[in-house]
């Protein structure tokens, strides 16, 4: 049971400012002309100022890239586009212009009210579906009932479709005329009416699919003090605004309430900040939501406690990593971070120090190299022996296969479960999910998928070490002098290409003479056979024919050379005394 001390849109308007971290003491440097970031990273950051400013700046060299003027407002209405090539933002209380980077021009809508009847002040949303259309969300509390309203603006017909209207203090039973598909929870069909709707979030790669909580105020009591109590619920629905398919994900949560929500940047997973409100502790829910374009599979993966002043602010931009700020009440040193919350831990790295300005978006420019390398930002397994070009094999676990997975990740499909032993090619950095490193590789019969390196205290695949040799070949396969000075020859080669030089000392005695008495293989000649002549020392002594050996060293900085055996020479020695 929660106090019902503020009408429905005051309450709306309360979740807004602190989900989004709105006080206003965060401007408190919304003059700075350069972001702090603490952790470089290839990508650009849109600030609303108090200044009546839209800045966008640079996250690698800290640099402003854009400063213009705009309206500033609570609830934050300017994002990036899908190729980060473009924003829309504000001169007014509703979108108005967009920016554009390659040309560093903006243009003027025509004005969106002509489209829309009895827009007014509470707009609330603009997020981008793909490069040309993106969401108006906004409230008409001009009309009797009060409607939240979303629909899709399309920049290039300048034309406003209505996807969801919500009529407030309406039975809950209404949703159904807009979403015939949604199955409401037993029990609540003739007690509860419609209080509004908070955000719409697209999902990344379906953008027909929204993500938002609809509001609903339940039955009411009086205690004793005269306060109101409503059983109030939220409704958290996937909703399809082309098909009209739907999906309610109350029950696969741990807790009712989203106080900030982001999508994974493949959208097969959302993560929503939850609050335990009997244990007042915060946490983020993940939910697998699988391939919407096939079919869902939603199942609830981790629950894992964060600090209660970390809230969510966006997604990352790349795998399971999300952006999450710092809100600390009555205090302008907020900070956001890059985050993981996998395996019900929850790991962060400073990004932004000390905010100049409310956040409003973020769009992540690095190449590929860079995202994988970022994903596994908070690595935790054991350290990787492999290389990219390199080799390797499903480790000898007790009768254990490795899983080869479509797509890195726990959740990804299984293509096969490869036997013990089974040699492979390594043919991409890895990038890491579900708390393992993941490598792209390549078996013999040009089967491509992805297999786990490690855990925290085993390896699954391990290196295929080249074991070095060398070839030592013998003229006539026997090395035979005399004193009288008949000499002989054998030759040596490496039997794999070193990654440095290899010197082999060659050792005679004082019986022979050995020449040159050092080889060295490089990259280049490696497997080209290298000369050895041998020849006897003619003394006075009347020995009889005899035998010497030959002793080899090996020293390079390559240590699978570094100190190896090679073969000694056993020569024959004729006398002449």
């Amino acid at each position: 049971m929660k106090k019902h001390m503020l009408k429905a849109m005051l309450l709306l308007i309360w979740l807004l400012t602190s989900i989004r971290g709105n006080n206003p003491e965060i401007f408190s440097h919304a003059q700075n002309s350069a972001l702090a970031v603490t952790f470089p990273v290839d990508g650009k950051m849109i600030f609303e100022h108090n200044d009546k400013k839209i800045r966008v700046f640079d996250t690698k060299t800290m640099e402003e890239k854009v400063s213009i003027d705009a309206i500033f407002r609570i609830e934050n209405n300017t994002f990036f586009n899908d190729e980060g090539d473009r924003f829309n933002y504000s001169t007014s209380n509703i979108p108005s212009n967009i920016y554009n980077f390659n040309t560093n021009t903006s243009i003027t809508l025509s004005p969106i009210q002509d489209h829309i009847p009895n827009l007014d002040e509470y707009f609330v949303n603009g997020q981008w579906l793909d490069n040309n259309r993106f969401l108006l969300e906004y409230y008409d509390i001009g009309s009797s009932p009060a409607l939240s309203k979303v629909g899709v603006y399309n920049l290039d017909t300048q034309t406003y479709t209505l996807i969801l209207p919500l009529s407030w203090g309406e039975s809950i039973t209404t949703l159904n005329q807009y979403i015939p598909s949604l199955s409401l929870p037993i029990g609540i069909i003739n007690e509860y009416t419609l209080s509004g709707s908070f955000y719409f979030y697209p999902h990344p790669q379906l953008p027909q699919w929204l993500f938002t909580q609809i509001y609903a105020n339940g039955p009411t009591t009086t205690d004793e003090e005269g306060y109101i109590y409503s059983d109030n619920i939220a409704l958290l629905v996937l909703l399809n605004f082309q098909t009209g398919e739907s999906m309610l994900l109350n029950s696969y949560l741990d807790f009712d309430y989203a106080f900030g929500t982001a999508w994974s940047s493949d959208g097969k997973r959302l993560f929503l900040r939850t609050r335990d409100d009997v244990n007042r502790i915060y946490q983020i829910e993940t939910l697998y939501i699988g391939d919407l374009s096939i079919d869902s599979e939603i199942e609830h993966l981790y629950t894992t406690a964060i600090p209660k002043s970390h809230t969510i602010l966006d997604s990352f931009g790349y795998s399971d990593l999300i952006l999450t700020m710092d809100y600390i009440e009555n205090s302008s040193e907020r900070s956001i971070y890059i985050t993981d919350v996998t395996q019900n831990q929850y790991h962060s790295q400073k990004f932004i120090q000390d905010i100049p300005a409310l956040f409003s978006d973020f769009y992540l420019d690095a190449s590929d190299t860079e995202k994988w390398h970022l994903s596994c930002l908070f690595d935790r397994t054991l350290p990787t022996q492999l290389v990219v070009g390199g080799v390797a094999k499903v480790a000898f676990r007790e009768g254990t296969p490795a899983d080869w997975r479509a797509f890195p990740g726990i959740t990804e499909d299984i293509l096969a479960q490869v036997a013990e032993g089974t040699v492979f090619d390594i043919i991409r950095e890895p990038e890491c999910r579900d708390g393992s490193r993941w490598w792209q590789v390549r078996l013999s019969d040009g089967t491509e998928g992805f297999v786990a390196e490690a855990s925290t205290d085993e390896y699954f695949i391990e290196p295929v070490v080249a074991t070095p040799f060398t070839s030592l070949i013998e003229s006539d396969s026997s090395t035979t002098v005399t004193e009288s000075g008949i000499t002989d020859t054998y030759t040596l080669a490496l039997g794999t290409q070193p990654t440095a030089d290899v010197v082999v000392s060659v050792t005679g005695t004082d019986q022979i003479m050995v020449s040159p008495v050092a080889l060295t293989f490089t990259q280049q000649n490696w497997d080209v056979p290298q000369t050895v002549t041998v020849s006897a020392v003619d003394d006075s002594v009347d020995e009889g024919d005899h035998t010497a050996v030959i002793m080899h060293s090996a020293v390079s900085s390559d240590a699978g050379y570094n100190g190896i055996s090679v073969a000694d020479v056993t020569v024959s020695i004729g006398d002449d005394d």
